[in-house]
């Protein structure tokens, strides 16, 4: 727990074996909570327990347990060399540290959030590596979290009641277009935008309008890669009126970030903008009205 994390008193050294665990109730669309309350001890990469002492010490406690675990091919070599303290059913194939999209293998909608940072999780949380380098990870997640993908998979999953089981099948046939650089780099800084709104403390009415409105502008461009024929015929074209999007940069602060999404938001919201027309005519395309019911 976070109350023996603090009170282990951990050495720098022995920080690098113990990692933020979630439960995948922390996961939402786009984001998740990045609070943990529990963290794990990655004790497969530790060869000698003995010479990290806290971490020892607080083993020791639990010896008997880790002992007696049933034995199965996962722990085989591990008994032999009397390493109780090795973690079972550990998925080292994983990347838990890296860029990715996590998703809770049940959930009521397309729960898909991204992390760049380390997320460790049981194995009723999924993990999406984007490993072809002509798709950036964030243009990804967009489609995933997209109204066409969520009627996608409300009919190609099982479900339990009102829950959809998200499993590799049928997540892994999911149609991605493939859009060229620029247009993914597009995605991505709305994603950008999003991500550091949904975090961000909103305090009033106008701020709480800035991501859904972002969200919007996502739903409409996704909606123009899958139907760039329907959507050209109705006059309903999202991706070339956007404009210029600054970027956010590493060193900017929440201000100038928060300053960002204001001045973008005016500009696409304005009542006369094409963006904001064609979002509010979007579901006049009857396609398009059937994936939103």
């Amino acid at each position: 727990t976070d109350e023996e994390y603090k009170a282990l008193n951990l050495t720098e050294p022995e920080k690098k074996y113990v990692k933020p665990f979630y439960k995948n109730s922390a996961i939402s669309k786009w984001i998740y909570n990045k609070k943990n309350k529990h963290w794990i001890i990655i004790t497969n990469y530790i060869d000698e327990l003995k010479i990290y002492s806290n971490l020892n010490r607080h083993l020791l406690k639990f010896k008997t347990i880790l002992d007696n675990r049933y034995r199965n091919f996962a722990l085989l070599n591990a008994d032999k060399e009397d390493k109780w303290w090795y973690l079972y059913g550990y998925r080292p194939n994983t990347n838990f540290d890296n860029e990715k999209i996590i998703l809770p293998y049940r959930a009521v909608d397309n729960s898909f959030a991204f992390s760049h940072k380390p997320f460790y999780a049981s194995i009723d949380v999924f993990f999406i590596n984007i490993t072809d380098p002509q798709f950036k990870t964030k243009y990804i997640n967009c489609i995933l979290c997209s109204d066409i993908i969520e009627y996608w998979l409300n009919k190609n999953c099982k479900r339990k009641g009102k829950i959809l089981e998200l499993y590799q099948k049928p997540l892994s046939t999911i149609p991605i277009i493939k859009a060229d650089k620029k247009v993914q780099e597009l995605f991505s800084i709305i994603f950008d935008y999003i991500l550091f709104l949904l975090a961000y403390q909103l305090s009033d009415t106008l701020e709480l309008l800035l991501p859904k409105y972002f969200q919007q502008i996502i739903n409409g461009m996704v909606y123009e890669l899958y139907f760039p024929e329907l959507l050209k015929k109705h006059k309903r074209e999202i991706i070339r009126h956007l404009g210029e999007l600054p970027e956010f940069t590493d060193g900017m602060s929440d201000e100038q970030k928060m300053k960002i999404c204001k001045t973008v938001f005016d500009r696409l919201n304005d009542k006369e903008h094409p963006v904001r027309v064609n979002l509010f005519y979007m579901n006049s395309i009857p396609e398009i009205a059937i994936i939103e019911g």
